[in-house]
């Protein structure tokens, strides 16, 4: 479980989730993502962000709808 708040005072609105996305998939050798969302494409751009950047680097992603 990897758990990082992203800095909204210094990166702002637009760019602090996707810049903490990031980091989360640098700093972790992340072998399976799992996504627990009840309307992941219409809802939530931060982690759609998040599962996009993971399909990117081949990482398995598992979305569960809640």
């Amino acid at each position: 479980y990897v758990s990082i708040k992203a800095n909204w005072s210094k990166d702002g609105k637009k760019q602090a989730a996707p810049l903490r996305n990031q980091l989360i998939l640098e700093q972790y050798d992340i072998k399976l993502l799992l996504v627990f969302h009840a309307n992941l494409f219409n809802a939530s751009k931060g982690t759609f962000d998040l599962v996009k950047r993971s399909f990117r680097q081949g990482i398995t992603t598992i979305i569960v709808p809640e």
